[in-house]
């Protein structure tokens, strides 16, 4: 498999992960106040949701991690220290994102801003506008 992340900016990559920036919305949570149950179900099931999609992002950042392996291992010495460089930011964003979504899982916090911060600095990494992010 190799990675849409920057091969196919116009495949709506951007837009198979949008979800991602709304699935933990406090607003929502606003919502069902007065209905605890229903808001720890509904945090309970987004939370899921989101780590599905996580899931999947891991994926291609995986994928992405591999085609710069084979570009080092085909003689692209001089990249290395850029690869490595993105390679490290989209650890900590990636962790960033799982972070986010526990605490929305279990502390019900406002983490729609990290999200949003995450996201696009992983698309900016890989070379993609995140305009619609």
């Amino acid at each position: 498999m190799h990675s849409e992340l920057a091969s196919r900016p116009d495949s709506g990559l951007l837009d198979r992960f949008a979800p991602m920036t709304w699935l933990l919305s406090q607003d929502d949570l606003r919502f069902f106040a007065k209905f605890p149950r229903v808001a720890a179900q509904f945090r309970r099931n987004r939370y899921k949701v989101f780590l599905a999609y996580l899931d999947e992002l891991h994926a291609e950042i995986a994928a992405f991690n591999r085609d710069s392996n084979r570009l080092i291992a085909h003689g692209a010495w001089d990249l290395l220290p850029h690869l490595f460089r993105k390679r490290t930011l989209l650890f900590y964003h990636e962790a960033r994102l799982r972070r986010a979504a526990l605490c929305y899982r279990w502390l019900s916090k406002d983490v729609s801003p990290a999200v949003s911060a995450s996201l696009t600095a992983i698309f900016d990494e890989v070379g993609l506008s995140s305009a619609t992010v």
